[in-house]
């Protein structure tokens, strides 16, 4: 990215996550969810906002789907390898 500057839109999914110097910036990328990609514009209802962020040389960011953080294993239960995750990362640092 030439610019450094990121632009995205929110159609719906978590918001992407920003990592910088190995520390989780917590919602700096939060913006307010918009409707799904390929809704009608008419049904919509609103006009989609495209965001701008500008990044530090050695910034990371992280898309996911809400598939990832709501997979279940076979019983229904959350899958262990979420859960274990979700362990691990509430010891990182976040700011």
């Amino acid at each position: 990215m030439p610019t450094g500057v990121l632009r995205w839109c929110n159609c719906g999914h978590p918001p992407p996550l920003l990592i910088r110097r190995h520390c989780l910036l917590h919602k700096a990328l939060e913006r307010p969810p918009e409707p799904p990609l390929g809704l009608p514009a008419s049904l919509a209802g609103t006009i989609r906002q495209v965001h701008d962020v500008s990044l530090e040389p050695g910034d990371r960011i992280l898309l996911y789907s809400d598939g990832v953080v709501e997979s279940r294993d076979e019983t229904g239960e959350r899958a262990s390898w979420v859960t274990a995750g979700a362990r691990q990362t509430s010891s990182a640092p976040w700011i």
